[in-house]
């Protein structure tokens, strides 16, 4: 049987994350794991040689001093393959090293250094090692990875798609909000709906439809009243803070109701349908948004657009 490689859903190739003097390929993978590029990894831990299996080797020869796990030589020596989806159609197989195997491999380093197990001509990768663990342990590496492979980049364009969207069929200052929904939200779209950020992005108007449906369409008057009054606050840095409290209240909600129906869309549309009833007076309705998805732009076009934002 062909074997499955989990593909990249985020990052690519020549999109780096900068660490000191050092720059590594991270990925956001299919099945939501982060990874760095194996390469990039061993360069960044000043290796400046070809050889794919350098990295197993100094493992192995730390471990005739100290214990390494077994799991780290496994990942080391069968490393995970990925696969990148190029935007021209090509597709690239790429070796990976999961994020948790990779802040073990740092302190393997970094302890033989001070057990003095390393060579004078290995001490400079421990050197390499301790400095990106100082980068780990001041920083939140996975937002620094979520932002360098674009993956904010990416929930940025599928908010304002889908601001857009809903404006196009009215436009109700109340859909400012649509702007800065949290992200756990558009979580409970792809657990529901199987909508991720990728197709609101590119097909926005079943996104504008089911976001209508589940949030808007369901307020209450004074609600909307409220939010049709005061804009959401700008964030520059890091997510957006929700500071209305009704729509805190009611998206949370809608959480709760998805968790009771074990998060079977039917059961979760039922209790929905009960727990907070359509307003009529809404005039955004289910049918003015069409059941045709149109792909609006392009991979290609948002990689372009990718690597503008984040330069």
């Amino acid at each position: 049987m062909p074997q499955h490689h989990p593909t990249i859903l985020y990052g690519s190739p020549n999109l780096y994350l900068k660490i000191k003097n050092a720059a590594v390929s991270c990925f956001i993978l299919s099945d939501n794991r982060q990874a760095f590029r194996m390469r990039d990894f061993q360069k960044a831990l000043g290796y400046d040689g070809k050889s794919e299996s350098w990295l197993l080797e100094l493992l192995k020869g730390i471990s005739k001093f100290s214990a390494v796990p077994e799991a780290l030589f496994s990942a080391l020596d069968h490393p995970e393959t990925v696969l990148y989806n190029h935007p021209n159609g090509a597709q690239l197989s790429i070796r990976t090293i999961e994020i948790p195997s990779v802040q073990k491999i740092l302190d393997i380093l970094i302890n033989a250094r001070n057990d003095g197990h390393l060579s004078v001509g290995q001490l400079k990768f421990a050197k390499s090692a301790a400095l990106l663990h100082n980068y780990f342990s001041n920083n939140d590496l996975q937002a620094a990875i979520e932002e360098a492979s674009g993956f904010n980049f990416e929930k940025a364009a599928a908010r304002t798609r889908l601001h857009q969207r809903l404006m196009a069929k009215h436009p109700n200052a109340a859909f400012e909000w649509a702007r800065v929904l949290p992200d756990a939200f558009f979580e409970l779209l792809g657990k529901l709906y199987g909508l991720h950020w990728n197709q609101i992005r590119t097909e926005p108007e079943m996104g504008a439809k089911t976001t209508n449906d589940l949030v808007f369409s369901r307020l209450p008057e004074d609600i909307i009243r409220i939010l049709a009054a005061t804009k959401p606050k700008r964030s520059y840095k890091g997510s957006q803070n929700l500071q209305q409290s009704e729509l805190v209240q009611y998206l949370s909600s809608l959480q709760q109701l998805a968790e009771t129906a074990g998060y079977h869309r039917n059961i979760f549309m039922q209790l929905l349908n009960r727990t907070h009833p359509k307003n009529n007076h809404w005039p955004v309705k289910d049918t003015d948004f069409s059941t045709l998805q149109a792909i609006e732009t392009t991979t290609s076009e948002f990689n372009i657009l990718l690597k503008k934002g984040i330069v």
